[in-house]
């Protein structure tokens, strides 16, 4: 599993790789696949992790929060144009 360190440009591979091996498996408590989602990202995404208790309940309301930093089209578009 790749980590992501929060540039833009990369969270959708990221994103798509992490759901089918982890986050769509029902096998996976909701509370490991928080674990491991907090154990592959690094830098400015990890940081967005940190408000969140490592619970079972927050873990929905964590990859949410992480879609809406790094997901956004409006966002992947911004960085493109400004090459950042």
């Amino acid at each position: 599993m790749p980590k992501f360190d929060g540039d833009v440009l990369k969270f959708q591979n990221f994103w798509d790789q992490f759901e089918a091996a982890v986050h769509d498996n029902d096998n996976v408590p909701a509370l490991q696949k928080f674990t491991y989602l907090r154990s592959v990202l690094e830098g400015v995404a990890y940081h967005t992790m940190e408000e969140f208790e490592v619970t079972s309940a927050n873990c929905q309301h964590a990859v949410d929060a992480l879609k809406h930093r790094f997901g956004r089209k409006r966002i992947i578009i911004s960085s493109l144009v400004t090459g950042k």
